[in-house]
């Protein structure tokens, strides 16, 4: 994978994952009905689980240009291990999607603003043909919408959906964006 970019910040690195190295640190994060709870999948149920999701992920890593798709690991700088994700979705070429999770031991720490300010930074830096990045969630997520106001994202529109992983009970779900004019003034 020459072309997967590496990020780092100060506290965290963002590489890819590798089913040999970590599919058990997958699993631990994966496998807790809370850190699932408002993901769009259930919870791991076996270590099979995350390395067939790993392989999943890596097997859809395109650099294709106007079409780009990363999932990073997230791993704590001088650790190693990966306690969490975060995936970046382009298409149409001017608009991007970031989702993400991680393992609730490291909730409320700051570190997924970090991954998701240095994978939006990366984008408007490495795409100049993206103007403007989505992200959103179950408003009930309130932890993960937090983290999207905090990265500059506003709220762009409300709706409710049903969900068969929620036995289709009907949700709220907020959807937010940034436009790359908002980001340059929040990052000169």
């Amino acid at each position: 994978m020459s072309s997967f970019p590496s990020l780092s910040t100060q506290r965290i690195v963002l590489s890819s994952f590798s089913t040999l190295t970590d599919t058990s640190a997958v699993f631990a994060y994966g496998s807790d009905p809370e850190v699932a709870r408002f993901t769009s999948w259930m919870p791991h149920k076996s270590p099979a689980d995350s390395a067939a999701w790993i392989e999943q992920i890596n097997d859809t890593d395109s650099a294709e240009s106007g079409r780009r798709h990363h999932c990073w690991a997230i791993r704590i700088r001088g650790d190693g291990t990966a306690v969490g994700a975060i995936e970046f979705a382009q298409g149409p070429s001017d608009v991007a999607r970031v989702d993400f999770v991680l393992a609730r031991s490291l909730w409320a720490k700051g570190l997924m603003t970090e991954a998701v300010e240095a994978v939006i930074g990366w984008a408007f830096r490495a795409l100049p043909e993206l103007s403007s990045i989505l992200s959103g969630g179950l408003a009930a997520n309130v932890g993960s919408i937090r983290v999207m106001q905090k990265c500059g994202l506003t709220l762009e529109r409300k709706e409710y959906l049903a969900f068969a992983k929620f036995g289709d009970t009907t949700h709220e779900v907020l959807h937010y964006r940034i436009e790359r004019e908002a980001w340059t003034r929040l990052h000169p």
